[in-house]
């Protein structure tokens, strides 16, 4: 038990490391936070090793992924993570991010897939950066490197957590190596349909209507600005008609207030709206919150960068654009 492990580290003053995924934390994040701390508690019996979710509440695909597990992952608000953290006993290994500025000088590792910071890349510390499928890949890798075991509901969960975060397979976000590491890793695991695994993953995903919750679930803010995505289920219509006008309504209203009291330059809010099978994108509408200081010049740079993109990836008859929002239809996938 990770609360347990805390408590006899602290009374006894043992060293500790924390392994921490980025906040709001998906299901590639808080899988990796979980086998990077029993890889290393395996090889070194001195420090204590602590799995943490840097969030209030454990996401519901994690809990239903994890199981009994999950029991064994500490969250950040935990009185005993803040009582350790203010010892000096402690430091951290960052997985599924490389820039958290809270505890970033205390690093000693870093393993991720995302395009690096500055400061992370400056930093002296052993780091594993990868532009793989998920981290899970990467930390699958030093598993199997080390010539450790994964034993089949180890596989499982690794391989529901590489699924997640490349959506079930998508080609684009996948690398020759990504499709090695997960073969491998359904093999194991005896997953027989990936579909009907990635789906249940989705169900539970996308098994809520608070706004809240929506909002905060993976929101990100880097180089500057604010970026949630909010995954929904039957929003809209087929023929694009808006079903959950109050539910929408309420996110943009926390998109805002979000803005305002952070004093951004722009958060932008992209609402991605799943059909029956929890896989299919039916259609994604892209919020624009600008600070109302915002000079013309900076809004329709931003504006015309990202409808240039979207048109791009999209048929012209597929977007449709409004003052403070764009919407896209018809690929079947969410955009990246």
């Amino acid at each position: 038990d990770s609360s347990e492990n805390l408590k006899n580290a602290l009374e006894q003053k043992k060293d500790i490391i924390f392994v921490m995924g980025h906040k709001n934390p998906d299901t590639d994040a808080s899988v990796s936070c979980l086998f990077e701390a029993y890889r290393n508690q395996i090889f070194d019996k001195e420090v204590v090793y602590v799995p943490i979710i840097q969030s209030q509440r454990m996401p519901d695909e994690v809990t239903y992924l994890l199981g009994e597990l999950a029991n064994y992952i500490i969250l950040s608000d935990d009185l005993l993570y803040e009582k350790a953290k203010s010892t000096g006993l402690a430091r951290w290994i960052s997985v599924d991010q490389n820039r958290e500025l809270e505890v970033q000088k205390y690093f000693i590792t870093i393993i991720d897939h995302h395009l690096v910071c500055e400061s992370a890349k400056n930093r002296d510390i052993p780091k594993t950066l990868e532009m793989l499928g998920s981290t899970s890949a990467l930390i699958t890798r030093k598993y199997l490197g080390m010539g450790l075991e994964i034993d089949k509901e180890m596989a499982r969960i690794l391989y529901g957590a590489t699924l997640m975060d490349t959506e079930n397979r998508v080609e684009h976000k996948m690398t020759p190596k990504d499709v090695k590491l997960m073969n491998y890793l359904k093999m194991k695991s005896n997953v027989l349909d990936d579909n009907k695994f990635y789906g249940e993953l989705m169900s539970y995903l996308l098994n809520t209507d608070d706004a809240d919750i929506l909002f905060k679930r993976d929101y990100k803010e880097d180089w500057g600005f604010g970026f949630a995505v909010a995954k929904i289920k039957k929003g809209f219509s087929k023929k694009g008609e808006l079903i959950k006008k109050e539910l929408v309504a309420k996110m943009y209203k926390l998109a805002v207030q979000n803005n305002n009291d952070k004093n951004l330059p722009l958060t932008l809010l992209k609402i991605t709206d799943y059909e029956e099978d929890n896989e299919t994108v039916n259609r994604e509408r892209l919020y624009f919150i600008f600070n109302n200081g915002a000079t013309k010049k900076f809004i329709d740079t931003i504006r015309n960068t990202i409808e240039g993109i979207i048109k791009f990836e999209f048929p012209k008859e597929n977007v449709y654009v409004e003052e403070n929002y764009v919407e896209f239809w018809g690929s079947g996938l969410q955009l990246s």
